[in-house]
């Protein structure tokens, strides 16, 4: 009974889809990083330099009991993102019904962890971007023909992703060095 409690209260466990971010008194150990800002990695092997308190390999790890060492762990794996359904009125003054899906993943966890620590509060920025930006901004642009259209080639659904994406890609570029 003793050894599986002492197990548990020792070690984590990362799994093979997870990265998992190790702190002690909630502050994590920054990990060696590039000149462009990006992790350190060995040009043979693709591992990191100096990992820090991250975790990408799948494995048992020591740690100390709680509240010395605490661990935060994030998926690897694409996560999608769903938009309410939101009634936009388009350039040609008819009101068209949108909902948008999204996928994102977190590319640095340090960064992650550093600004937002939870992937609830970052699918509520996301969401936020998406709506404000996508949904309102660029949508509204285009009229119905664009969407609709008897003729294939008049239907613009490439212009609306590509300038959907855009619009979402640019304040999602500038914060990622903030949000990893």
């Amino acid at each position: 009974i003793v050894a599986p409690l002492l197990m548990f209260m020792f070690t984590f466990q990362v799994r093979y889809d997870e990265v998992a971010v190790a702190t002690r008194f909630e502050r994590a150990g920054e990990p060696q990083r590039n000149a462009d800002g990006t992790l350190s990695r060995d040009a043979v092997t693709g591992e990191r330099v100096d990992g820090g308190w991250l975790y990408e390999e799948a494995g048992i790890y020591p740690r100390l009991p709680w509240p010395i060492n605490n661990v935060y762990k994030y998926s690897k794996r694409l996560q999608t993102l769903e938009s309410e359904q939101r009634q936009v009125q388009l350039a040609d003054n008819l009101t068209f019904i949108v909902q948008i899906f999204s996928v994102w993943r977190i590319d640095d966890p340090y960064a992650f962890f550093s600004t937002l620590r939870s992937e609830d509060i970052a699918e509520d920025r996301l969401r936020s971007i998406v709506q404000g930006q996508a949904i309102s901004g660029v949508i509204s642009q285009f009229a119905f023909s664009d969407f609709v259209n008897a003729e294939a080639g008049a239907v613009r659904l490439g212009d609306v992703e590509e300038t959907m994406s855009t619009a979402v890609q640019e304040p999602l570029v500038l914060g990622t060095s903030r949000y990893g």
